[in-house]
């Protein structure tokens, strides 16, 4: 998956002959810069590990859809290891690269000393909670659009009986249509959040 990610990546930067292969080129350039917004000019390459986590996502969302297909980010499990294995490494990579603005962040400047101790504690719990809220938001809202996908879909095949086809597939269309949405936006929620942490 990461493999393909990567090509993605690389080609959507070449020569653009396709629509479809346009239209990923622009995405990909709007979040590249929505994303360096975040973040500093000496940590820009952090932008290109974000991009691929948010293709990554958001493909793994949209094979749930298909029929016999899974949703990989559904399970809570395959969201935690992402989470945490993309925020140790940036804290890793801050812990190594920006020693005192990371310890500095655990403290806010001004707070009275009598206090320091226990601001600390709870910057560090704070940290740790956050991979765990990254993959919890992300899986439950993959799972409950799947629900939500089937549900519809079984009232909407009730329905065929006593209305019209057309009527049904036009529906049942935009249900698939609206799931759609919710991969990529549950992909660019997880991704923004993740580098405005890294940002803080």
């Amino acid at each position: 998956m990461l493999l393909f990610t990567k090509m993605i990546l690389t080609f959507s930067f070449m020569k653009v002959s396709t629509n479809a292969m346009l239209i990923l080129n622009t995405a990909i350039l709007f979040l590249k810069e929505e994303y360096k917004t975040f973040i500093n000019k000496e940590n820009h390459f952090f932008v290109m590990m974000i991009l691929s986590l948010f293709i990554s996502i958001m493909l793994l969302n949209i094979l749930g859809i298909f029929p016999y297909m899974f949703s990989y980010t559904s399970f809570i499990s395959m969201s935690w290891m992402m989470s945490l294995v993309f925020w140790l490494t940036l804290i890793v990579m801050a812990f190594a690269n920006l020693f005192d603005s990371f310890s500095s962040h655990l403290t806010p400047l001004g707070s009275p000393l009598m206090l320091a101790n226990l601001l600390v504690l709870l910057e560090i719990v704070s940290s740790i909670l956050r991979p765990n809220t990254l993959a919890i938001r992300l899986a439950a809202n993959i799972s409950s659009g799947h629900i939500m996908l089937a549900l519809l879909g079984d009232l909407i095949t009730s329905l065929t009986i006593s209305s019209s086809l057309i009527l049904s597939i036009a529906a049942e269309i935009t249900i698939l249509l609206l799931e759609i949405g919710i991969s990529l936006i549950q992909a660019y929620v997880f991704s923004t959040l993740l580098i405005m942490y890294m940002s803080e």
